[in-house]
């Protein structure tokens, strides 16, 4: 076939060597921008249009944290969304998972992250600042160059998922990514706390240390490290605690069987107590929310509370309270 429409044999081979790296990893093939568009069903012009102009590709809201402040969140149009699940589930997923991150990885989860961390004498909470943004397109597209795809390629998956020199939050692909592309941050984390014999784990851009240490040398010696990662740490949300105080782990209390935060029980109760003497609409007025799926939000907030303490008699009752406003309003 080759001869017939006469290539030349060493680009036959070159590409068939490139095709035979991609293909021992179970990755697409991809030799080019078109190439591409033939894989995500996507013309060629519209991926070029979403890798030069990409601020035209997103839509940003923002969301309330809990400290009353907000996070924006940069979310992709549906159709660059599809692409990036492509990308997502064809090529980044095929990389094993950082065992490190309890985030983003199957079998682990915040209770995972914070079991670890149970009955220590102190525990360290530590959150990497911007932890998104700081993942930039050079650190993106290096990844899929040792993958084995060419330059082009590379440049062209990794401005379909990057925007403005980060990661964006309401990608689809983001997650994932970010916890490939910072094992060895976790890696050299972990052998400096296991030099110590402490605990670590992260869950996405929280970083938690426990056992008994030095406090100002052992959050020095962590800062150093997650700056030579390219990283810097938020001082404000830098804690920590001992036994005799409240030890929360990404929101579980960890001082001696996992719990979850009486002020948090006690303002799903409100909730509950509130909207079945005044009314749906009357208790989202009152604490100024427009969710129209608020119920669904409660529900799902007590389901990860039974998560934690799955036989408590409480949650149980406030479950099936939740369920009866659901089948009341809804």
């Amino acid at each position: 076939m080759a001869e017939r429409i006469s290539l030349n044999e060493e680009l036959v081979l070159n590409h068939l060597l490139y095709a035979s790296k991609l293909y021992k990893q179970y990755l697409p093939v991809i030799f080019d921008v078109q190439h591409l568009a033939y894989h995500t069903g996507y013309k060629k012009e519209y991926i070029i249009r979403a890798i030069r102009n990409p601020e035209n590709f997103y839509r940003s809201f923002k969301i309330k944290k809990k400290n009353g402040k907000s996070r924006t969140i940069t979310e992709p149009l549906p159709s660059l969304k599809e692409i990036q699940y492509w990308i997502l589930s064809n090529i980044i997923k095929k990389t094993k998972p950082n065992p490190f991150n309890n985030a983003y990885t199957e079998g682990k989860s915040i209770i995972t992250n914070a079991k670890f961390h149970r009955k220590q004498t102190k525990v360290l909470n530590i959150d990497i600042e911007k932890y998104f943004d700081n993942i930039n397109l050079k650190s993106v597209t290096e990844h899929f160059l040792k993958l084995g795809y060419n330059n082009e390629v590379s440049d062209v998956l990794s401005r379909l998922i990057t925007l403005k020199d980060g990661l964006p939050q309401g990608s689809p692909s983001s997650p994932y990514l970010s916890s490939i592309l910072t094992k060895k941050l976790d890696e050299d984390l972990m052998a400096y706390t296991s030099s110590k014999k402490l605990r670590y784990s992260r869950y996405a851009d929280d970083i938690t240390i426990s056992g008994d240490f030095k406090e100002n040398e052992t959050i020095y010696d962590v800062k150093k490290i997650v700056k030579e990662h390219g990283f810097n740490i938020n001082p404000t949300k830098t804690t920590v605690k001992k036994q005799h105080q409240r030890q929360i782990v990404t929101g579980i209390v960890v001082n001696e069987k996992l719990s979850i935060q009486k002020d948090k029980l006690k303002e799903l109760r409100h909730d509950i107590y509130f909207i079945k003497k005044y009314g749906l609409t009357e208790h989202l007025k009152k604490k100024q929310i427009t969710k129209g799926n608020y119920l669904f939000h409660l529900l799902g907030k007590v389901n990860y509370y039974l998560s934690v303490r799955k036989k408590d008699k409480n949650l149980l009752k406030y479950k099936l309270e939740i369920r009866q406003l659901i089948q009341n309003y809804y």
